[in-house]
C-alpha cells in the first residue's frame, strides 16, 4: 500500500508536457507520448525518478541499462529520453 502511495505522488509531481516543453526535436505528442511509457514502463519495477535527477548523460546510460528488462522498445526509448531531455528546468 506504502508503494502505491508513493508511486502516485511521484506520478503527480512529473511534468505534464505543454506547448513551453515542445523543441525543434520533440513534438508535444512526442512529449506526451514519452511521458506515457515512463510512467507506464518504469513505474511497474520501482519508483520514478524526476527528470532533474540526472543530466542527458545519466538519462541516457539509466534508459540503455533498463531497456531489455523493462521491455522497452527503440521508439519507446526515444521518446522517453525526448520526455526526460526536455524536462523544465527547475530553479532552487
Amino acid at each position: 500500500m506504502l508503494m502505491l502511495l508513493l508511486l502516485a505522488a511521484c506520478k503527480s509531481s512529473l511534468y505534464i508536457p505543454d506547448e513551453k516543453s515542445v523543441s525543434s526535436s520533440a513534438s508535444l505528442q512526442d512529449l506526451t507520448l514519452g511521458r506515457k511509457y515512463y510512467v507506464d514502463k518504469c513505474s511497474s519495477c520501482h519508483a520514478l525518478h524526476l527528470p532533474a535527477e540526472y543530466n542527458h548523460a545519466q538519462w541516457q546510460q539509466q534508459v540503455d541499462e533498463m531497456e531489455v528488462r523493462s521491455h522497452i522498445n527503440p521508439e519507446e526509448k526515444e521518446l522517453i529520453l525526448k520526455y526526460l531531455w526536455n524536462a523544465p528546468v527547475v530553479a532552487n
